[in-house]
């Protein structure tokens, strides 16, 4: 029988400091919730494309925490978990990542974090994968493509979406334009 899957999964390279999380464990620990802190060996060589290959430092947000404890813990901890993102991006915003292809293959522009994203399920079991864009901590493009995700978050889990509106989302990447 294998463990319940925690709420909140954070997986990071253990090249980075575990003590660089204690300000996200703190404004999101509640009683109730089960979160996760595990650190891999650091990534070697990937190929593929760019924007699919796993980021050093990946957050998990499970099914079970819109469907299990947000319903417990109400709005609050919602709001706790949308400004809690926000320290890791800004943390990370400046972490290089070298990306080497092949001429006119690998972009040397990357608008997206390779070093940092986030992970959900939708209510019908497919995952999205968030890629935190590139800015400097506080840029005002990345504060409102961060708040523009939650609230995708929010949506998608209080049914504000229909689920067949977010179908098609879920067969290729895509970047969303945030006013």
């Amino acid at each position: 029988m294998s463990p319940p899957i925690p709420h909140l999964g954070l997986i990071y390279s253990e090249d980075v400091p575990a003590a660089v999380f204690d300000d996200f464990v703190e404004n999101v620990s509640v009683a109730g919730l089960d979160l996760v802190l595990e650190s891999r060996e650091p990534n070697g060589p990937f190929a593929g494309m760019e924007w699919l290959i796993p980021t050093g430092v990946m957050l998990f947000i499970a099914q079970g925490y819109f469907s299990g404890l947000l319903g417990e813990m109400g709005k609050d901890h919602y709001s706790a978990l949308k400004a809690g993102i926000k320290g890791p991006r800004d943390r990370f915003s400046v972490a290089q990542v070298t990306v080497v292809g092949s001429p006119g293959k690998a972009s040397e522009d990357q608008p997206y974090s390779l070093f940092y994203s986030i992970y959900f399920e939708d209510p019908a079991g497919r995952r999205f994968k968030f890629l935190a864009p590139n800015g400097e901590a506080g840029d005002p493009d990345a504060e409102r493509a961060m708040d523009a995700f939650g609230d995708f978050l929010e949506a998608a889990y209080g049914g504000s979406i229909p689920l067949s509106a977010m179908s098609w989302r879920a067969r290729r990447p895509m970047a969303a334009q945030c006013s």
